[in-house]
């Protein structure tokens, strides 16, 4: 506001609108030639040319076209008899340019429909500049450039992620990874089928059947997704749906290429193949529903479920009812949704994975090392160190889940007796190491009895094996100056001697 307080602008001439024209006839005219069997024409008179130069400028999907003005032709698009990508030229943009010198003429628009399910299609005639045409069409499709955009982004995100977590072997769960495929199909799909792509590009025919051919990409990668996310669990019927919806995409893409019928002919195969997917995956909700639906927990694939399906069914009915894709962004949108949820998910089970101890939920020797290089502060640090007596005895007489079971039962009396401001790690297989900010050697004393008070507590319940521990203790306020490494090393220098004790003890 302030830079601009003083600019004056002065503008008399506002930039011309689109101009729709509304009045014209229009006749549907028989020709068994057609590959329809019928055309449409669309006449009126130009009344006025206001401009040095303005664009008669119309959208068509799957439509030949003819213009004429008084009768001479001005503008034509045919397929060749020989194009190897079919009878169709997908959606374009008709561009015809008028001059001050065809005022009240006649323009006449024959419209061929190549497939039967376009016959009824609407067509809008406007002049305009392609500026302003552009514009429009921006406005009228910003939502769907927007989410078309954020899906390639975001799958371009997921992609990269993954691969590199996958190959810097920190992270095995490629869940997310076909989810980052589907953003990315259905991004690509979205932004080649706008019509205000169409309009920046001069290929409309490459754009139209990258367009349709994705469209019959976009199941398996799904499928692969659910049937990750239920691991090893029975996936027959996703199996069996798989299977189909590649031998859909092969037949498609097949017919595409020996001529026999278009891409957008055999669209109707991937919508059925699209709803045996919804259907196949509710299948295997219904038969784990006890996996997707806990108590206090709802599984995220299930709410994905429900969203894609609601918005699956919203774009194909609209698709069916207007024979139009404008505004089919419902299942982008509810993917999007689910994708970013699942993608921070992941990040998050990753983060824990390289931070967290799977057996204990305790953090682990990696994080414990992060954090001795990290914590930092003028009040006395104190550092424990416990490991279990006798664990290779227990693992060598009853097996190592008997030993899991004694480590697991000590990391549990360990946090549910030691306040949450203490940092406790499983150094090692049977070593636990414990960091306490702004503490005395009596608050550290308090809290290894009570650690060894909940231990009895365990042995009186006459448990197969006991749980026995040596400790060994340092705090900074001991030294003039010293690290959290350095002070470690004494912790667990104390405990070998604590141990040794015990030893001797066990011996006498």
């Amino acid at each position: 506001m302030g830079v601009n307080e003083d600019v004056n602008v002065y503008n008399p001439r506002n930039i011309e609108g689109v101009t729709t024209i509304e009045n014209y006839n229009v006749d549907y005219i028989h020709d068994d030639t057609a590959p329809a069997n019928i055309r449409k024409v669309y006449s009126w008179t130009i009344e006025t040319s206001e401009m040095t130069e303005k664009c008669l400028r119309f959208y068509t999907s799957h439509h030949y076209v003819d213009v004429f003005i008084d009768g001479e032709l001005v503008y034509s698009i045919h397929t060749d008899e020989d194009n190897m990508f079919g009878d169709s030229i997908s959606s374009v943009w008709t561009n015809v340019h008028l001059y001050p010198k065809d005022e009240g003429k006649e323009i006449r628009v024959i419209l061929t429909p190549v497939y039967d399910s376009v016959i009824n299609n609407s067509v809008e005639f406007v002049y305009g500049t392609l500026y302003e045409m552009l514009l429009q069409e921006l406005k009228a499709e910003l939502i769907d450039m927007s989410l078309a955009v954020l899906a390639i982004i975001v799958g371009v995100i997921i992609l990269g992620y993954h691969v590199y977590a996958y190959f810097s072997k920190n992270f095995k769960n490629i869940n997310a990874l076909y989810l980052g495929i589907v953003s990315m199909i259905l991004g690509v799909w979205r932004l080649m089928d706008l019509r205000f792509t169409s309009m920046l590009f001069d290929n409309f025919l490459a754009m139209g059947y990258v367009a349709n051919g994705l469209l019959f990409l976009i199941c398996p990668p799904i499928i692969f997704h659910f049937k990750t996310d239920l691991k090893e669990k029975e996936t027959k019927v996703l199996d069996f749906v798989l299977f189909v919806s590649i031998s859909v995409a092969v037949y498609a893409f097949g017919c595409q290429v020996l001529g026999i019928a278009d891409l957008r002919a055999n669209l109707y195969l991937t919508h059925i193949v699209m709803i045996l997917t919804i259907v196949a995956i509710v299948l295997n909700i219904i038969q784990y529903k006890d996996y997707f639906i806990r108590k206090d927990f709802i599984h995220p694939t299930l709410i994905m479920v429900i969203s894609l399906t609601a918005g699956t069914l919203l774009d194909l009915l609209l698709f069916y009812t207007t024979n139009d894709t404008v505004g089919m962004v419902f299942t982008l949108s509810a993917f999007l949704l689910h994708a970013l949820y699942q993608f921070y998910n992941n990040i998050r089970e990753m983060n824990y994975k390289a931070n967290v101890d799977p057996l204990t939920g305790l953090m682990n020797k990696r994080r414990w090392e992060s954090l001795l290089k990290s914590t930092k502060s003028d009040k006395p640090i104190g550092i424990v160190v416990i490991d279990i007596n006798n664990l290779k005895y227990i693992n060598d007489t009853f097996g190592h889940e008997a030993g899991d079971v004694i480590i697991y039962r000590l990391a549990h009396i360990m946090k549910s007796i030691l306040p949450l401001h203490c940092h406790v790690c499983r150094w090692g297989g049977d070593e636990f190491v414990i960091m306490m900010e702004d503490c005395t050697q009596e608050t550290i004393d308090k809290y290894v009895h009570n650690i060894q008070a909940g231990v009895d507590t365990y042995n009186r319940l006459k448990k197969p094996q006991s749980i026995s521990f040596a400790t060994g203790s340092a705090i900074t306020s001991e030294f003039k100056k010293i690290t959290l490494s350095e002070l470690f090393k004494i912790a667990d220098e104390r405990m070998l001697e604590n141990k040794k004790e015990w030893k001797l003890q066990q011996k006498s």
